[in-house]
């Protein structure tokens, strides 16, 4: 069912931290004041609310054609810690917004539960991880650095289409064509969501291939001119060779694409969605 969007009235870009307790000693003289942790309003990639709706809304108010190869690439301690912290939670899947920060642009990766049949937004967290560099990823605007889905030729497989079962499969060939259209138009896509069981997937591919080492998501543009939407498109990489700073892309039968539009895409879906696009 496709649904129309709805503003988040609730939404309170705000970090807030610690809350300050106060508890009367047992002879009630006086009051003490005790730090209690409490979760923080942060995104999956590091960004604190406040900062997430600032980047998040200057893309969807200025959705202007971009020229620049974008993508993000994540550590395979990443996909795995990010994947059992959602579990604990309760999470049903991801929501990745695009963005725009000071120096390029960028995306915002967001948890979601279920409510009812809405995949909706929550950025409560306290897991530390949140804070450090294997969360926030390393954003690449070149073809190079191993990101090889922009190569004229990429080393697909030979079978490209792997007769592959798995849900969304996206042949290597075509992830990279999509990968490469995704500058033609004006950004209609402004989010994407994707079920839990991709990070479940993801992790299954990393931890069975020697030197896998992380995953790489490209903004990305639907091929097919009647839905002409954008999107991503995510691969795993390995290690390359002896040089630890090129995480190259790698395709196999076994390795993954989540193809563009089997996710839940704001504006046609936007159920759920912290940031829709302005009426």
């Amino acid at each position: 069912m496709l649904t129309a969007c709805n503003s988040n009235s609730s939404k309170t870009p705000t970090d807030s931290t610690l809350q300050a307790q106060t508890a009367m000693d047992a002879d009630s003289t006086h009051i003490r004041s005790r730090a209690i942790a409490l979760p923080e309003l942060i995104t999956l990639n590091g960004l604190s609310l406040t900062k997430a709706d600032v980047y998040v809304s200057d893309f969807i108010n200025n959705p202007s054609v971009y020229k620049s190869a974008t993508s993000i690439w994540f550590s395979k301690a990443y996909v795995n810690t990010i994947k059992k912290m959602l579990e604990k939670e309760g999470a049903d899947g991801i929501r990745i917004y695009f963005a725009k920060h000071s120096n390029g642009h960028n995306i915002a990766i967001v948890s979601t539960r279920e409510i009812g049949t809405t995949h909706q937004d929550y950025f409560e967290h306290s897991d530390p991880f949140l804070k450090t560099p294997d969360a926030i990823g390393v954003v690449n605007y070149t073809t190079g650095n191993g990101a090889t889905l922009y190569d004229r030729s990429p080393n697909c497989p030979i079978n490209d289409n792997c007769n592959a079962s798995y849900d969304h499969y996206l042949s290597c060939s075509e992830a990279a064509a999509r990968v490469k259209n995704f500058t033609n138009d004006k950004f209609v896509t402004t989010s994407e969501w994707f079920d839990i069981g991709l990070l479940d997937n993801l992790c299954k591919e990393l931890d069975s291939t020697d030197g896998a080492d992380g995953i790489r998501i490209y903004y990305a543009r639907n091929t097919n001119p009647r839905k002409n939407t954008h999107g991503f498109v995510i691969t795993t990489t390995k290690t390359s060779g002896s040089n630890s700073g090129i995480h190259e892309d790698y395709y196999t039968c076994s390795s993954r694409f989540r193809d563009l539009d089997n996710g839940e895409q704001c504006p046609t879906n936007c159920n759920g969605v912290t940031w829709p696009k302005p009426e």
